[in-house]
């Protein structure tokens, strides 16, 4: 172990959320002492304490295209996303998508099959 003075007691909260819910949201985790970081940030940990900072966000104005219509937002996403999906394709051995049923994954394994057909 670790950190063997850690407490490892289970968050009955929490292992109800996991059951419910199929994962544990945050900030909680499945032990009771111990707390996830909100996403995109980081924590620093020194003699002057612990600071999160959150190093990213959809909604900060410098980092969002303003003034695109619907149209040019739907275009720039389609550009975006064939680029990533395109850097992932460079491989040595064939591919294969994990499917979990979510946007994300449905979305980039239709892109690929109407773009990699027969491949």
């Amino acid at each position: 172990m670790l950190y063997p003075s850690f407490p490892r007691k289970v968050d009955p909260i929490s292992l109800t959320k996991y059951l419910f819910f199929e994962f544990i949201p945050s900030p909680h985790t499945i032990f009771r002492d111990a707390k996830k970081l909100p996403a995109a940030s980081y924590l620093v940990w020194d003699n002057k304490g612990i600071e999160v900072t959150q190093y990213w966000s959809p909604f900060e104005p410098q980092k969002r295209e303003n003034n695109l219509s619907e149209v040019e937002a739907q275009l720039r996403l389609m550009e975006l996303l064939t680029e990533s999906v395109k850097r992932r394709l460079i491989s040595d051995v064939p591919l294969g998508v994990f499917l979990s049923g979510g946007i994300d994954s449905s979305t980039i394994t239709a892109w690929l099959r109407k773009r990699c057909q027969g491949r």
